[in-house]
Parts: structure tokens; sequence; C-alpha cells
């Protein structure tokens, strides 16, 4: 694991968690977290401590986050962009302070494009006292040669003066694919009350081109892209109905249609979410990162980690230690263990910047997960069907199914992700079962885990005649015990 050295330092300094587990098979465990950055000199005797809006990148062997500096969230001093960077996630150091007159400089994200170059990215408001005249939006690259950030470059800003009509457009997070630079914005100006949405890409982060105007369901706000592994795009949404929604678009069609749903919870609640940020994992499933609006433990606003399906599922996972004005987590995963920035005032005054440690089974490329039953399952019924779900190459799984976790039995290798083979089950026993992936030319791709459930007691609306054991049918079981009944 790359950051072991890191691992071991940290531990000792950090504010340490016990271990708990979640309901989820991610099985998410809080190790750690650390303030990391408390306030920051604008120049003497002015001091900037409303740190907020983070994001997080790894490169080389170093740790970089950056954030809002100024001295409340929104109304007060022209915000300021900061960049801080750390070989081990304890000590860090200040590498970067973007200003621009006249702009409230906010809303800082990273990136980095296919050959590793790492990026900040930021937007500036331009007020006329309470006026929201016009947005901009700047980058600057990181010299890695010279370890430091390069001069702020205005995006959008091409020789034939497209800039000019995407004044009013807040593009709110940059990422990367195919050498190809996309970002989602939103109108945000005093003159555009209606709020469009359009997707924008680029070749070089600095000229953008409008691709396509988003026909998002309801108004809405800061959005977060990803690519899944065969170029379709997810989109993770903020709007103003206090709902959450999941996009995605397909390559094939240029990324100019969309389908989207409302995101809900098992209660089928609808979820409202702040500062949008989500990664794929390496087996596909979708883990997202925000403000969450209900707080299972406390009932106020909270950072948490959340699982997110195109079909519109909503899982609560985690909530970090956080409180009052708080969210905008970054993300970075590095096999099983996630690193996470994000700020908060849950321990009173202005808010701080945090850097958490999460470790989880973050799963891997054609490893079945999201087992029907579920692992540890009980009073399942005596008749049912075994599914699962699976990303990546596998086109055909071995299902193995007994009474013997150590000694399985082969059942049949299937290409759909189910098995229905397997009859009647027995009452009250506790089964095991694993599913193993194979490509298409039959080779073993990945040995799964090994699931277990119960199965329950029978339930019929009536028992026929001479059902004796309950089982709700009549069959030489119950003859057994006629027998036995005579013999008395």
């Amino acid at each position: 694991m790359k950051h072991s050295r890191f691992i071991r330092n940290i531990t000792g300094l950090l504010f340490l968690f016990s271990s708990i587990s979640f309901a989820s098979d991610l099985n998410l465990q809080l190790e750690a977290v650390r303030k990391i950055w408390t306030q920051g000199q604008r120049e003497p005797g002015v001091i900037d401590s409303y740190c907020a809006f983070t994001d997080l990148a790894f490169v080389g062997d170093s740790f970089f986050v950056t954030f809002r500096e100024s001295n409340a969230h929104v109304g007060g001093r022209d915000g300021r962009i900061a960049v801080i960077k750390s070989n081990d996630g304890i000590a860090w150091t200040r590498v970067a302070d973007f200003r621009m007159d006249d702009f409230d400089l906010r809303d800082s994200k990273l990136a980095m494009d296919d050959n590793g170059q790492l990026m900040v990215w930021f937007t500036g408001a331009d007020y006329e006292g309470t006026y929201l005249e016009r947005r901009k939006t700047w980058i600057s690259f990181w010299d890695s040669v010279n370890s430091e950030f390069g001069p702020m470059i205005e995006t959008f800003a091409g020789p034939d003066g497209v800039y000019q009509q995407y004044e009013s457009e807040w593009p709110w997070r940059l990422t990367w694919n195919n050498s190809m630079a996309y970002t989602a914005s939103y109108r945000s100006i005093s003159a555009h009350p209606n709020q469009d949405h359009w997707l924008f890409n680029s070749t070089d982060g600095i000229q953008f081109n409008a691709v396509v105007k988003m026909p998002l369901p309801a108004r809405s706000s800061e959005m977060t892209l990803r690519f899944a592994n065969n170029d379709e795009m997810i989109c993770l949404v903020r709007s103003y109905a206090n709902q959450a929604y999941i996009g995605w678009s397909d390559l094939a069609g240029g990324y100019t249609t969309w389908s989207w749903n409302a995101l809900l919870d098992e209660n089928s609640l609808h979820r409202e979410i702040g500062g949008p940020n989500f990664i794929i994992l390496p087996n596909g499933r979708l883990l997202a990162a925000g403000r969450q609006y209900q707080s299972t433990s406390t009932g106020s606003k909270m950072t948490g980690l959340f699982e997110i399906t195109k079909d519109g599922l909503w899982e609560d996972l985690l909530e970090l230690p956080s409180g009052g004005d708080n969210s905008y987590a970054g993300l970075y995963l590095d096999g099983n263990t996630l690193y996470i920035s994000y700020y908060s005032g849950h321990e009173g005054g202005s808010p701080n910047i945090y850097f958490a440690i999460v470790n989880g089974n973050f799963g891997q490329p054609n490893q079945p997960y999201n087992p029907q039953p579920y692992d540890e399952q009980a009073e399942v019924p005596l008749e049912t069907e075994l599914s699962w779900q699976c990303f990546g190459e596998a086109v055909s799984y071995d299902v193995y199914f007994g009474t013997n976790s150590a000694s399985l039995i082969f059942q049949d290798n299937v290409t759909e992700l189910s098995y229905a083979g397997l009859g009647i089950l027995d009452i009250n026993t506790e089964y095991y079962w694993r599913v193993d992936t194979r490509d298409d030319s039959g080779t073993l791709l990945n040995a799964g885990d090994v699931w277990s459930f119960v199965s329950g007691e029978p339930i019929c609306q009536s028992h026929p005649q001479g059902d004796l054991n309950d089982d709700c049918i009549v069959d030489l079981n119950d003859f057994a015990l006629l027998l036995m009944d005579w013999e008395k």
C-alpha cells in the first residue's frame, strides 16, 4: 500500500475513533480525523478565519487540499483560494494563495488530466452592492519541477471572445476523460434568474465549447461529473427542490441525451445534498459525500458518506464528525483506504479544515457484490433465488452452495446475475454460497466472498391436510412423522 508510512505516523497524532462497522457490505470504518487548517493571514493584522469548500488530490507522494479563506460564508471579504500540501497528512504547507481584485473567489476544485497534470479550478463573483453582475473562472497548473502553481489563467476566454456569452455561468467542477475536460455549469447571476444548465468541454482546460443544454428535472446548482469504464458520464446534482438527482449519458450520443432519477432513501424519502461529490469504486459502485440535511444521529446538517445508484437509491453509510456550516468533501481512494477533506464548524466558532481516514471493503473489478439474500440474512423463504451484482469483464458466473462453508458444492455456470436452481430449502438451516467470475475465454477472474443466510419457517395462508411439519406441503417428511407417531 502506498501510504503505509503515513498510516503509521498518523495514528499517534490524530483524534482516533474505535472501529465502527455498518450494515452495508462496504464495512466502512472511521479510523481517524484531524484538524489541518484553522486560519490564514491575508495581510498584517488581517486574519481569514472562515475556511470552507474543500477538495483533495494525491499526486506523486503528496496530498493536496484546496479551500476558500475569508471571514464569512458569503458577504464578507472577497474570498481567496488556498492550496496546502503534505507528504504525510500531518504537516501541511501552503503552496498557493490566489486572489483577484473585485472578485469573491470560491469553490476551488482540484483536477488531473490523463497525463497526471494537477490543476486547481475556481470561480469568482463580481458584486455591485448586492447585485451579482458577473462571474469568471480561472485555472492554474501545478509546476512539479519548481513545486509551485503557475499564474491564474482566465478560462472560457478564447480569441473569438467566446467568454462574453458565458459570463453568467458557474462551471462548478472540472473532470477529465480521454484527454478532454468536462464541466457542468449553472447560470447564477442576477440578470439571468432562469438558471439554465450547460455541459462544456475543452481540450486544454482553458478554451471551452458548449456541448448541450442539460435538461435537468429541476432548477439546480452544483454538479459533479464522473466517468465509468465504458465512458458513460454520470452526474450528481444539488437542486433547489430539496432533492438530489443522479443523471447519466453515453459517449455514443455525444453526451447530449440524458436520463435522470431522484435519489430516495430506503424509506422512499427524498434526499438533499450540498457540495455533491462522488467516486466510482473499482467494482463500479458509486460512493458519494456531501452535506446531508437529515442526519440519522443528530437531526441537523452534517457531512456524510452514502452509496447511490442510477436507479435512484440512496443508502446512508457513515457520518463524519461535523456540524454547523460544513461539508464540501474531497475524496481520494487508495486500495481499501479512503482519504477525505472537508470543512466543519462543529467545534465552535468559524469552520476549520479536516482530514479523515476511512477504511472499508471498496471492492475489485469482477467481484460480485450486493447478494440477495443479503449476507447473514435470517428467515429467508424456503423457495428463494440467488442474485448479485458485478462490474467488469465477467461474462459468466460459477455458483457454489451448501451447508458447509469450507466445502461448497458447485451448482452451475450461468450468464445471468441470478440462479434459481436451489429447489426447496430445509427449514431453519444455515446455508453458505459463493459466486466466482469468468471472462469470455472461461478464465477465472475472481473468487467471490462466501455469503450466508438462514432459511426460515414456511409461510402459507392455510396448511393442507396432512402437513404435519408445517412446511406448507404434504410429502414423505410428513409420512415419516406419521409413522413415528404410530410407533408410540
